[in-house]
């Protein structure tokens, strides 16, 4: 059984059994975390490397992604790498709930609002990074204006309509963090009046057990956001030794 914490520089490459699929991964990762959703949601069969993305496997960047990001799915000699292409593969190779819109046009609204919520993620990395200062916190705030405004224009409790599309798969887990930074950076918060659709979609898809199940839980993201400033990254950390 491969282990659950990172495999780094120096690592052997993990035997692939025959026939199953594997998820290449990060534990604490939002783009990781996109195609882990949605492995559970559809209840499919998977087992999961998590990648050290700070020293990276010589192998996995050989035969898996030469990016050297994570999220990448393997399955025999099939690679597929990139959470949103590795999401679209799953939604129509797999059986279970088809989360992707069938009509074209929603397709394309929702992959045009995924342009603009480009600028939320741009955001938060910035406030990730610098520690929370107030000009990269009122950028993140503005930007999530947008998502606010998404909300209001759709009129239903998830992006996807009455349950949960692919759009909130995508959404989610940076969203998610969002409302964890508040508590490192206090010039971010998510004002239930400026924010009050956000908030509750955020708390509508924390009804749906796949979400609840790979949440990000705030001390592990807490200890990843401080040990990002030390040079020493906690890939393991909560795992036993």
């Amino acid at each position: 059984m491969p282990t659950e914490k990172a495999y780094c520089t120096g690592s052997e490459f993990p035997p692939l059994e025959p026939g199953v699929l594997r998820l290449y991964s990060m534990r604490l990762c939002p783009f990781a975390q996109r195609s882990r959703i949605l492995l559970v949601h559809k209840k499919i069969p998977h087992e999961t490397i998590n990648i050290n993305l700070s020293k990276k496997p010589e192998w996995y960047l050989e035969k898996i992604n030469q990016l050297g990001k994570v999220p990448a799915i393997q399955k025999d000699d099939r690679i597929v790498f990139d959470s949103a292409i590795v999401n679209d593969y799953i939604d129509v190779t797999y059986p279970g709930e088809k989360l992707t819109p069938d009509d074209p046009y929603q397709q394309a609204k929702d992959r045009m609002f995924m342009e603009k919520y480009s600028q939320v993620i741009v955001a938060f990395y910035k406030i990730f990074y610098t520690r929370g200062k107030l000009d990269a916190a009122t950028d993140l705030l503005k930007s999530l204006d947008l998502v606010e405004k998404e909300l209001k224009t759709r009129k239903t409790p998830f992006f996807g309509g009455q349950s949960m599309g692919m759009l909130d798969v995508l959404l989610f887990p940076h969203l998610e963090r969002c409302g964890h930074l508040g508590k490192f950076a206090d010039v971010l918060t998510l004002e239930q009046d400026r924010f009050p659709l956000l908030n509750e979609w955020l708390k509508t898809m924390m009804t749906v057990p796949a979400v609840r199940e790979t949440s990000t839980p705030l001390d592990g993201f807490m200890s990843f956001l401080k040990t990002t400033g030390t040079g020493n990254v906690d890939y393991d950390y909560g795992l036993d030794d």
